[in-house]
């Protein structure tokens, strides 16, 4: 039996503004993506996040997560569905 894979992915198609993560986020988001880590490299082919906009703040945030966690699968921040289909292609 062939395992399944997955993509992780997450849009904000809300009109609700998101608060900029706390530190505390980033560290519970990394510990629980470090305990799954052999789900990650066994199935999740990679992840997409679609915000609403492509923003400094939304950048930071991204720079930030990304200093504390190194992914193991591609992962994309876009802006647009059509964007969000391009890097699934890619995978």
């Amino acid at each position: 039996m062939t395992e399944k894979k997955y993509v992780l992915y997450a849009n904000h198609g809300s009109k609700s503004k998101i608060d900029f993560p706390s530190f505390e986020h980033f560290e519970v988001i990394t510990e629980i993506l470090k305990e799954s880590k052999i789900m990650i490299v066994s199935q999740l082919l990679g992840t997409v996040i679609q915000v609403q906009k492509l923003d400094s703040v939304t950048n930071l945030a991204k720079e930030i997560f990304l200093l504390v966690y190194k992914p193991i699968k591609p992962f994309a921040i876009t802006q647009s569905y059509e964007e969000t289909v391009e890097f699934l292609k890619r995978l």
